[in-house]
């Protein structure tokens, strides 16, 4: 069997689309399992995956969204193949595409006419004596106060990665008043309601939509996630009980929240309502199971 990959198109920018499509040839009898939405491709994310019915041998349209700018790889793409008696893993090839930025014209405009605007003449410089003396003193300031910086932010960060007996105490009578989950899906039921998508806010329903995400991660696991940033997150969760494919597809929505909030980029509208109905699954996944013959 092989696997042939192709892409809608080469050149992308940030945050924007590419469609990738895996054709299995010689692959009758054989069930083909793609990867699932939210998994990483290199600096792309997996946002959809459409098997293609019309197709004569498995096939599948996965839409990946860049992530970081410059000279990206799609790298290879492992699909599982099993059949009644066996199985087996199947790679496809690399795929170059160009991610650029997401400048607006006036601003691209501006640098590029700085750039070629001409320098002013020298002027000849007047030899003055300096005194070094107050420099090497500002110098040593500014030193000792960032290795105090350093020091101080370190010893916060250990502080935050747990969370206190009290404050694990209070989390727990909170729980018992109302859940995480049911603030959580009443919050993402009421920014649904609001329409933001259609009126072409996007950044509004993005930060909207993970500021209920990291509320929820908040109240639900004990860290602080809406005073830290993404890549802070990253070790948090690892700490936790949430499972390692959920960890992982919600950093990858707050990665893409965060291109739109920080990076400028501008999403598709069909792409922004995805985001709600992610959220809101994740929050599903992760209610307790009530175990079975327990009271309610």
């Amino acid at each position: 069997m092989n696997v042939r990959a192709s892409v809608d198109s080469t050149a992308t920018t940030v945050g924007g689309r590419v469609q990738l499509t895996l054709e299995v040839d010689d692959a009758q009898n054989w069930k083909v399992a793609p990867p699932a939405p939210g998994t990483e491709l290199g600096s792309f994310v997996v946002r959809t995956v459409t098997p293609k019915a019309d197709a004569a041998h498995p096939a599948f349209e996965l839409g990946l969204v860049a992530l970081k700018p410059g000279e990206q790889e799609i790298p290879p793409v492992t699909l599982e193949a099993q059949a009644s008696d066996r199985d087996t893993t199947l790679v496809s090839s690399p795929i170059r595409v160009l991610v650029r930025t997401n400048l607006e014209p006036a601003e691209a405009a501006s640098d590029s006419a700085a750039a070629q605007a001409p320098l002013a003449a020298d002027k000849p410089a007047l030899d003055a004596p300096r005194d070094w003396i107050p420099v090497w003193i500002a110098f040593g300031a500014l030193a000792l106060g960032a290795l105090a910086g350093i020091l101080l932010w370190r010893r916060l960060r250990k502080l935050k990665r747990r969370p206190a007996a009290p404050l694990r105490a209070a989390l727990q009578e909170k729980m018992k008043l109302r859940p995480a989950w049911d603030i959580a899906l009443e919050e993402l039921e009421r920014i649904e309601h609001a329409g933001h998508v259609e009126r072409g806010e996007l950044k509004t329903h993005y930060v909207e939509v993970t500021e209920a995400l990291r509320r929820y991660l908040e109240d639900r696991y004990g860290i602080p996630a809406l005073e830290s940033t993404t890549d802070e997150l990253r070790p948090r969760l690892e700490e936790t009980s949430l499972e390692s494919i959920l960890a992982t597809r919600t950093l990858a929505i707050l990665e893409e929240a965060d291109l739109v909030k920080f990076a400028k980029a501008r999403p598709e509208a069909a792409a922004a309502r995805t985001l709600l109905p992610r959220v809101r699954e994740l929050v599903t996944q992760t209610i307790p199971k009530v175990p079975e013959g327990a009271l309610p």
